[in-house]
């Protein structure tokens, strides 16, 4: 474990001290500072409600029940922050780091279908079915290897999926090492299972991680913290976001910037879905307002999503791999 920097006297007495407003002035208004704007979410209703999108040194709370589209919605802002070269960190503590990734391509593979309305040819991603690893042929395998790369070529190096299962500590101590590698955005999915001291009382060691993130969140000043959490069931069949209940998180509701529940409407029409985003709790812009956003769920598709336009080609794909493995074996003889 990375031992924690101690702070001396001296520093400590900088901390505490009071400044004048021409101090703060002059340290707050920098040209350096410009870059540590919000991060915008993608979706522009919810980046004009949030005064830019999600603010850098504070985490938001995304919440609702299962199966509604909690993790969905965080693999699309993340796509829309990596395509603006935001570098994202998505933490998936429930999902494999491959699951994460074929949900990913399915977004990334635009084809294109014909709008029965209007009769035009529209862009359209792919079904995850197409992308998820069992589903392919053994003789497709390296074609589909090579494909994908092509299209995660895309997001770069700014897109990256962390598959492990941390406790409190070890996700505060991730959160200082992403700041140093330079990442703008982190998204923890999801907050209740995390890994805690079963031993004791449940609440307790929930509102103990609370705790320790928050203080996380606030000393990697650069960097926006999304947690995803769970909502317990209502008594009612209606979903109502302004009563809904987080499990286990007294503490980070407390202490949370931005609160977004998601929701689906009781009884979705089979054509024209949307997903429901409820923004209860708003440090910085207009608290308890609705953005409703088209849902496909067959592909898992909120809102819109423009690809950027893919430059590398199969055949260099295949090029660097070549380039690279004869770099490789050169290394392997000379040692």
């Amino acid at each position: 474990m990375k031992q924690v920097k101690k702070v001396s006297n001296k520093e400590q007495k900088q901390q505490k001290r009071a400044y004048t407003l021409e101090e703060i002035i002059d340290q707050h208004y920098t040209e350096k500072k410009q870059s540590k704007a919000p991060i915008p979410t993608g979706y522009k209703a919810i980046d004009d409600l949030t005064g830019g999108g999600l603010w850098r040194g504070f985490f938001t709370i995304l919440a609702g029940k299962s199966g509604n589209g909690k993790t969905t919605f965080m693999e699309m802002m993340s796509l829309h922050q990596a395509f603006q070269g935001y570098k994202v960190l998505v933490i998936s503590q429930e999902l494999t780091k491959e699951i994460i990734a074929e949900k990913l391509l399915a977004r990334l593979d635009l084809g294109k279908e014909k709008d029965q309305k209007s009769k035009k040819w529209i862009d359209q991603p792919s079904s995850y079915e197409k992308w998820r690893f069992f589903n392919i042929p053994k003789s497709e395998i390296e074609d589909v290897r090579i494909e994908a790369k092509r299209l995660a070529s895309v997001v770069k190096d700014k897109l990256f999926i962390d598959d492990h299962r941390y406790t409190a500590e070890e996700l505060a101590e991730r959160i200082q090492t992403a700041k140093e590698e330079g990442f703008d955005i982190i998204y923890v999915d999801y907050f209740q299972i995390i890994r805690i001291d079963e031993s004791g009382n449940e609440s307790w060691a929930y509102n103990n991680a609370s705790q320790t993130i928050s203080q996380a969140v606030k000393v990697a000043k650069d960097v926006a913290v999304v947690l995803l959490s769970q909502v317990t069931d209502q008594q009612t069949q209606k979903p109502d976001p302004k009563r809904a209940k987080l499990r286990y998180a007294g503490q980070l509701l407390h202490d949370t910037s931005l609160e977004m529940i998601i929701y689906r409407d009781e009884n979705p029409p089979q054509v024209g879905e949307e997903i429901n985003i409820y923004l209860r709790k708003n440090r910085f812009g207009i608290a308890e307002k609705l953005v409703r956003l088209p849902f496909i769920p067959q592909i898992g598709l909120i809102g819109d999503l423009k690809v950027p336009q893919i430059q590398v080609e199969r055949e260099e794909i295949i090029a660097m791999e070549w380039m690279k493995l004869l770099e490789d074996q050169e290394i392997f003889e000379k040692e």
